[in-house]
């Protein structure tokens, strides 16, 4: 529609002028006004071919004139063109392109009789330089503003990208936590029930010892649940439920941790190497959580065996080392034989490379270590 407006309105602008006759000039008849439309109405197409639109015009413009009219009636155009030019196409074609109509401009003082070439010379160059200047700043503006854009949409997708990824980070970080507190407790629940079936007839305390270890078992891994999926449900630090606002498991509940393991039948000592302190309340975390999945692979894989845990407490790292005896000959398992599809080493792996460490697994003589080293 602007194209239109600034077609319309050059040639209706032309037109209005030619009725003044000038007297050094021819007066504005039929073929006036053909060429007054063929030098504006090219004006329609300046967005799509402005080099050409600019030709057009021009040309228009040079034949109103050598046709004996007045030349001040039909600059319009042509000067919208190059502005067009300048605006759209790069300086090695808009700065050459200025002598289009600065050639007509010349011609038509030539032509004039009471014209001062120094004033047309001087009209044409400001003229065109005021054009090129204003054309050329809208080009830099589009460019900048075109590239300010893609970087909008670079970050856009960044952001959306970083988004997703945090999201599955976060999903990660919660079905690790859920495999811990789950494997750990249904793995000690597992065992203690299969103790009770076994010696129920023959000696009730065992079994009514197994039971108890299950329901304190069930218990605090009930507890557990229930703080961890009250966080999740709770944007803020505030939660109302009393078990969900239990701090999060570190080595200050190992005791318990190991209270559990023993009454399943391994025999775990600790050794503590250096001056225990508390750890930052994420890797305390992530050390009682890799302990208490090795302990979890010892019941599922070693059944009843003895344990060694070592903590390391130096200045600059923390290391804490499972390593078990494997199992002993013509010891059954209590739980079915893992099928190798579980995600406890790599969930492991992913715990201690969150916080910088690392985690080594293996075998080691007769049965299996788990190292895990966090720096502090």
């Amino acid at each position: 529609m602007l194209d239109i407006g600034l077609a319309v309105g050059c040639t209706t602008v032309a037109m209005l002028l030619g009725r003044e006759i000038h007297e050094d000039f021819k007066a504005f008849d039929g073929p006036g006004y053909l060429l007054t439309v063929a030098a504006n109405m090219p004006l329609l197409f300046r967005r799509r071919a402005p080099l050409t639109t600019l030709i057009c015009c021009a040309a228009g413009w040079l034949a109103f004139i050598v046709a004996g009219y007045w030349p001040a009636l039909n600059p319009y155009a042509t000067e919208v063109a190059y502005f067009t030019v300048a605006s759209d196409r790069p300086r090695r074609v808009s700065i050459p392109a200025g002598a289009i109509g600065a050639s007509v401009w010349t011609y038509a003082g030539l032509i004039s009789r009471h014209a001062s070439m120094a004033s047309v010379g001087a009209l044409s160059i400001a003229v065109t330089a005021i054009l090129w200047k204003f054309g050329d700043n809208a080009r830099l503006l589009a460019i900048r503003n075109r590239e300010l854009a893609e970087a909008t949409e670079r970050l856009r997708r960044e952001q959306a990208e970083r988004a997703r990824r945090a999201v599955v980070d976060e999903r990660l970080r919660i079905a690790g936590e859920l495999h811990d507190i789950v494997a750990h407790h249904m793995s000690v629940i597992s065992i203690q029930a299969g103790v009770a079936g076994r010696v129920l007839p023959a000696d009730p305390p065992t079994a009514q010892d197994a039971v108890e270890v299950i329901a304190t078992s069930s218990r605090e891994g009930q507890q557990e649940l229930r703080r961890m999926l009250g966080l999740l449900r709770t944007p803020t630090a505030v939660v109302e439920d009393e078990d969900a606002a239990l701090p999060a498991p570190g080595l200050a509940r190992l005791d318990a941790l190991l209270s559990r393991v023993r009454a399943a039948g391994v025999d775990v000592t600790v050794d503590v190497i250096g001056v225990r302190r508390a750890l930052p309340p994420g890797l305390d975390l992530c050390a009682y959580r890799i302990v208490q999945e090795s302990l979890t692979n010892v019941l599922k894989h070693a059944g009843p065996t003895s344990v060694t845990i070592t903590l390391v407490f130096d200045t600059d790292r923390f290391t804490a080392t499972v390593r078990d005896e494997g199992r002993r000959p013509g010891t059954p398992s209590v739980i079915a034989e893992p099928d190798g599809s579980g995600h406890g080493l790599i969930g492991m792996r992913e715990r201690a490379a969150l916080y910088g460490g690392t985690l080594d697994a293996g075998p080691d003589g007769p049965g299996f270590a788990v190292r895990l080293t966090l720096p502090l």
